[in-house]
């Protein structure tokens, strides 16, 4: 009797010992199911936003402006993406509201006369510069200045002048020349003098700067030997076709700006007298992030 309780019992006891087990791997099972329900939803959402993160970075990407000039009507210029560091806010604040970034013809007179020269002469439509830089700097800031503002914009013929309807260097100005690339107003040729001229004046190591940057050439009066230069017309005025303006990068213009603006007193205007010509008619000598930076500038 005693031993069949004692069998029962032991039979109870491993009924609901099994019971109990059944039990606790079936919660067990549960809550692994609820833990993982949990951990793919919350996987599923980290998922999702990073496939929406890097699908707003891309189109962020894509939608990136080029570098290029924009204007705002009535507002100074605006540089849209930073070419060139050295350009500095106070381009615009240097020229009056005489100049005017929007080009209307296409034939225009880029005029600098800031003392006051009688332009009445000049009948095709002009833009007219105001303020005198003084003569170390003259036409030579504004000029700049114009081509940067009107880069994307520009008149199939650009003609460069100071006003004066006749001067030493120049007594005939035919307002509707049409070169293949760019007509030189100038008749005197510097015939032997530049290099010494360009010492005088103190050009020198500005005329290294400025000619290192274009053609990667160590010195000036290399230069002058490498292109003939004792050939060329003097001075500055000229007519300018939008092609040939354009085959130079937006960010040398810029360049040669900031080098007039970090040192204002240098006389960049016989500098550049001396540039103009080269920078419109021999090949440039680019480094690899000018060469990327015009390529945008191109495509724009």
């Amino acid at each position: 009797m005693h031993s069949d309780i004692y069998i029962r019992m032991r039979q109870l006891a491993l009924t609901c010992g099994f019971d109990f087990l059944r039990m606790a791997f079936g919660g067990a099972l549960e809550l692994y199911g609820y833990i993982y329900t949990f951990v793919f939803i919350q996987m599923a959402w980290f998922l999702l936003l990073v496939i929406v993160f890097g699908m707003t970075s891309i189109v962020c990407m894509l939608q990136t402006p080029k570098p290029r000039i924009r204007r705002i009507r009535g507002k100074p210029l605006v540089v849209d993406c930073n070419v060139t560091a050295n350009v500095t806010a106070n381009v615009a604040a240097n020229v009056t509201a005489h100049v005017t970034a929007h080009v209307t013809a296409q034939r225009m007179a880029v005029v600098s006369n800031g003392v006051g020269k009688d332009i009445s002469w000049i009948t095709i439509p002009k833009v007219v510069n105001v303020v005198n830089y003084g003569r170390p700097v003259s036409e030579s800031y504004f000029w700049l200045y114009w081509i940067i503002a009107n880069y994307f914009d520009l008149p199939n013929y650009a003609v460069f002048l100071h006003g004066h309807e006749s001067s030493w260097h120049a007594s005939a100005y035919d307002l509707y020349k049409s070169p293949a690339k760019i007509y030189m107003y100038g008749r005197a040729i510097w015939r032997g003098k530049l290099v010494r001229d360009a010492t005088n004046n103190g050009e020198i190591p500005y005329l290294n700067k400025v000619y290192k940057l274009l053609f990667n050439v160590e010195s000036f009066e290399a230069a002058v030997k490498i292109f003939n230069m004792e050939t060329f017309k003097c001075c500055a005025e000229m007519v300018v076709t939008k092609e040939t303006i354009l085959s130079v990068p937006l960010s040398i213009y810029m360049k040669l700006l900031s080098f007039i603006q970090s040192e204002p007193s240098a006389p960049w205007a016989w500098v550049l007298e001396r540039t103009w010509q080269n920078l419109f008619t021999q090949t440039l000598v680019l480094d690899g992030q000018t060469k990327r930076i015009f390529a945008l500038e191109t495509k724009s």
